[in-house]
C-alpha cells in the first residue's frame, strides 16, 4: 500500500456490492461461534465462494 487512505475505495466497492454491480459471492455465513465450521468448510474445499463471519 501507498499510504494513501483507502476509505474512499471501501466506500466505493460497498456501494457497488449495494447497488447489486459486484456480488461478494458469499456462500457461508455465521457468527464467531461458528468461527471453526467455517474454517473446516474452507480447508476442505466444501466452499465455493467466500465465508463471513458476522459481529453481533
Amino acid at each position: 500500500m501507498t499510504g494513501e487512505p483507502i476509505g474512499p475505495d471501501l466506500t466505493w466497492l460497498a456501494q457497488q456490492v449495494a447497488t447489486g454491480a459486484l456480488d461478494p459471492q458469499i456462500s457461508w455465513r455465521g457468527g464467531w461461534d461458528k468461527a471453526g465450521e467455517a474454517v473446516s468448510a474452507l480447508l476442505e474445499r466444501r466452499l465455493h465462494g467466500k465465508a463471513v463471519l458476522d459481529i453481533a
